[in-house]
């Protein structure tokens, strides 16, 4: 179903009501055959998705759930904020799914069969090491650990992990707060149960807390500092007669709020980080390729970032390098014969190789890589490439060898897929609605999720105990040592996933930016690339203000487009601020404040898009905009100019 804004009062309300009077009906068996049937013959159950994705949020009512079949995107007809201005909460949803002696999908647990549940989270990045690049790459160095001067069993104060149980359905919620790190208490959250018993993730608030006195000095690495991002496991007991099966765990990440819910996730995916290791490594069969599954759905996502990229916007223009979309560049795009070979040639030349990251800065995609902010490029891995499956699809379209079908079907709710993809469907939404790259260190998930060592199978983690533990690498963590035997790269423990992420996630999100310009570089990179992450946290937008008088038929042509074409930085709000630090101190305490972009209806002409996608809910104060100059644009905070890159 797709994901709408829900009220937790009224959510509660309903869930308790229909659970009470047995109104609920038995979906999911799958064969028709009832659900006794079902459960008779189920031989064994597993929790989906396997990993649940839930963001942050400072609205004590407002939820939506994020996206369950792949391709889809969050949508709240009211905005992503409630009325007062606060962040809604993604909450990730959790199902139990019975197979049979085939290893065939019967279909959900019915809502008349028990299910008890039970949740382990925890948050170590105050208890572990600084982060530089990721340890998987040859430019990666030894690490110090974070608050070193915390010392022998002090250390285990700096993690906070809680372990809390529900089960039944429209169950009173759970809280998940308690632990108190640097003299605070962390909130991670509640766990609820809906009326069919299915488990129900809300994450926490998104704050940061601090030890008095501690200072934000960095974008990833800042003793004193913790906040409630959080991952560890999901398990389930199905209750069958008087016996007690325990289903295959699933996951919980906590990642921090999306500013750009109407956005693609950008080049890379975590569904993609994640699937062309396991490919790699004979844990994901190959398929073919597809140029509705697997080709196009890159050059939408890339074309998608014009609403929160000046540059992609500038080269997204007819006749511009990525007017991909266009009917006619479209269908030479998924033209395989011959006739075509050249215009998919070119394309795919445009495409960075994972062979040869060092490439030309102006190669595909017009993103950092996980090496980091180095303009001129310092090492190989400025530049962010293709993964290697998305390469090698890429090459492989090039010369023709595709399909043009294998589209995903269109559904808009769960129920409307075959019970047997259902699993599969619930798993790959949730990653493919996660950013994979880059990694430095990643604004929702690590790098560590693209090593095949962490997984049993596609897509469920190795997981290696149920309960936080804190290893000790010595005063500094290795390459050597991360990626070695008994390194931290073979499974997971609560806390395992999103301990590699910046502290507090504020720091990390307020920094990495896009542009990066220095005036003695030449060729120029771009006053506004490459970017980060800017389908997360946005770079450049169209305003509520802006759009206002592009919708304005009434007013000049010239003064629409210009409207249309003058993206104001979406950070505007710290941006004045000279000291970056004091930036990242400013965010995150008014993170709540900004604006989220969502789709609206453009004013149905030809001269602007059918449909737009627009900054809304800003409840800061607009600092006082300063004359817009021809050059150079990035020295005027809050001021992009409207003139093509």
């Amino acid at each position: 179903m797709t994901p709408t804004i829900l009220s937790r009062a009224e959510f509660l309300r309903r869930s308790a009501a229909l659970a009470a009077v047995g109104l609920v009906p038995a979906l999911g068996s799958g064969c028709g055959s009832g659900k006794k049937s079902l459960i008779e013959r189920a031989t064994r159950f597993e929790i989906h998705p396997t990993i649940g994705i839930a963001r942050v949020g400072n609205s004590v009512d407002s939820f939506y759930f994020g996206p369950e079949i792949p391709g889809t995107l969050p949508e709240a007809p009211s905005g992503f904020k409630d009325p007062s201005g606060a962040m809604a909460k993604q909450a990730a949803r959790f199902r139990v799914y019975a197979y049979g002696a085939k290893d065939e999908v019967l279909g959900v647990v019915p809502a008349d069969v028990r299910v008890d549940w039970s949740v382990t989270v925890a948050n170590k990045k105050a208890s572990w090491y600084d982060y530089d690049t990721a340890m998987d790459i040859s430019i990666a160095t030894p690490v110090a650990r974070r608050n070193s001067k915390v010392t022998g069993a002090a250390r285990s104060g700096l993690a906070a992990s809680v372990t809390k149980s529900t089960g039944g359905r429209g169950s009173a919620p759970v809280s998940l707060s308690g632990p108190v790190v640097f003299g605070n208490e962390t909130d991670f959250g509640e766990l609820l149960t809906d009326e069919r018993g299915r488990l129900v993730f809300l994450p926490g608030d998104g704050n940061a807390y601090m030890k008095p006195g501690a200072k934000i000095v960095s974008f990833s690495d800042n003793d004193g500092w913790t906040d409630n991002i959080c991952d560890g496991p999901v398990s389930a007991v199905v209750h069958v007669g008087t016996r007690r099966i325990t289903a295959e765990p699933a996951w919980v990440l906590v990642t921090p709020p999306n500013y750009g819910p109407a956005l693609a996730e950008g080049p890379i995916t975590l569904l993609d980080e994640i699937r062309s290791p396991l490919t790699e490594a004979g844990m994901i069969p190959r398929a073919p390729v597809s140029f509705k599954g697997d080709i196009q759905p890159l050059f939408e996502r890339l074309v998608d970032m014009q609403w929160v990229n000046k540059g992609f916007l500038s080269l997204t223009r007819p006749g511009k390098e990525m007017d991909w979309l266009s009917p006619e560049n479209l269908d030479r795009l998924g033209d395989p014969s011959p006739r075509s070979k050249d215009y998919r040639t070119r394309v795919a030349k445009r495409f960075r190789s994972p062979a040869s990251p060092r490439s030309s800065v102006e190669q595909q995609p017009l993103y950092i890589g996980d090496g980091g902010v180095t303009i001129p490029p310092e090492n190989e891995y400025s530049w962010l490439p293709l993964n290697s499956l998305q390469y090698e699809q890429m090459q492989a379209w090039a010369r023709g060898d595709f399909e043009t079908g294998f589209a995903p079907p269109k559904v808009s709710s769960l129920d409307e897929l075959d019970v047997a993809d259902q699993p599969r469907s619930l798993d790959e939404a949730g990653l493919a609605s996660v950013l994979g790259g880059a990694n430095h260190p990643g604004v929702e998930a690590p790098w560590v999720l693209r090593v095949p060592t962490m997984w049993d199978s596609a897509f469920r983690l190795h997981v290696l105990s149920e309960t936080m533990e804190l290893r000790d690498y010595g005063r500094k963590l290795t390459p050597a040592v991360t990626m070695g035997p008994e390194g931290p790269v073979h499974g997971v423990s609560p806390g395992d996933l999103t301990m590699w992420m910046g502290v507090p996630w504020h720091a990390d999100a307020a920094s990495c930016r896009d542009g990066y310009r220095r005036p003695s570089y030449r060729p120029h990179v771009s006053r506004y690339l490459p970017a980060y992450w800017p389908a997360r946290v946005p770079n450049e937008v169209l305003t509520e203000q802006d759009y206002r008088v592009v919708m304005d038929t009434a007013r000049p042509l010239a003064e629409r487009r210009h409207a249309f074409a003058r993206r104001l930085t979406w950070i505007r709000a710290v941006a004045d601020n000279p000291v970056p630090t004091e930036q990242f101190t400013e965010f995150i305490h008014a993170w709540p404040k900004f604006g989220v972009v969502v789709e609206k209806p453009g004013p149905g002409d030809r001269h602007f898009p059918r449909t737009m996608k627009v900054e809304t809910g800003v409840s800061y104060k607009e600092p006082v905009p300063k004359p817009e100059t021809e050059y150079p644009c990035r020295t005027t905070p809050g001021i992009v100019c409207p003139i093509e890159w």
